[in-house]
């Protein structure tokens, strides 16, 4: 009984603080581009609704260097439709850097995979060598030797140094 009084009490401490806390909130007031919790000068500003305790941000755009940003992105686009279109050869030339491009990316794509084989296959021979060196059977050294020759071979198709 003694833990249910000590529960109701503390649901009723939290709802009332909860409660309160609204009633203690602020009223905060936009005196043009900054906030404060007094009315402005002048009856200039606006009273401000704001849902963490009084305290307002800044709306979008209010803040100047946000406005100079803006403003300077939409006359980069008027800059860049005015800009005279590229002419054909530049265009040529364009084309021919992205083939440039895109070979030098399939190049170092052909020579990851090739590097990727070769350290397989390097591998696969270690451990072979490893297997031999720890004897067996002669069916087993027999099975072991034709891997190797195989690999080896394999070595030498791929281009890899051994």
């Amino acid at each position: 009984m003694k833990y249910m009084h000590f529960l109701v009490s503390v649901v009723s401490m939290v709802a009332a603080a909860v409660g309160s806390s609204s009633a203690l909130a602020q009223k905060t007031y936009r005196c043009g581009n900054t906030y404060q919790s007094f009315p402005c000068a002048g009856n200039d500003g606006k009273a401000v609704k704001t849902t963490d305790g009084g305290v307002a941000t800044k709306p979008a755009g209010a803040d100047p260097a946000t406005k100079s940003a803006s403003a300077s992105a939409s006359t980069g686009k008027a800059a860049e439709a005015a800009k005279p279109q590229m002419t054909e050869e530049e265009k040529r030339a364009a084309a021919a850097k992205a083939a440039e491009a895109d070979a030098e990316k399939k190049k170092a794509a052909a020579l990851a995979e090739k590097k990727s084989k070769c350290d397989k296959l390097k591998n696969d021979l270690n451990y072979n060598t490893a297997q031999l060196r720890a004897g067996g059977s002669n069916v087993t050294q027999d099975r072991l030797n034709a891997e190797r020759r195989q690999i080896n071979d394999n070595l030498g198709r791929e281009g890899c140094s051994t």
